[in-house]
């Protein structure tokens, strides 16, 4: 383990001395706890976020879809709007 120091506000100082208290465990560590938590948190988010690109792979395989249809429908559309 290494040494490190942090500054904490004062209601968090006197919220962690109580916690600390109530449980029976030094602040070090309810600290270390408290760390490890959220870096598994944020390690889980990131191995779940998704990358859109490859989200998006794909996509399109199993559908009949041209461009020429595409830009059909689109002068379709822009007549209707008229």
């Amino acid at each position: 383990m290494k040494r490190t120091q942090i500054y904490l506000g004062e209601s968090e100082k006197e919220m962690l001395i109580e916690m600390a208290n109530r449980k029976g465990k030094p602040m070090a560590e309810l600290i270390r706890e408290a760390v490890s938590n959220y870096l598994l948190k944020e390690q889980a988010a990131k191995k779940t976020a998704k990358d859109p690109i490859s989200e998006a792979r794909g996509f399109l395989k199993d559908n009949e879809f041209s461009t020429k249809d595409y830009f059909e429908q689109k002068k379709h559309d822009k007549e209707l709007e008229k």
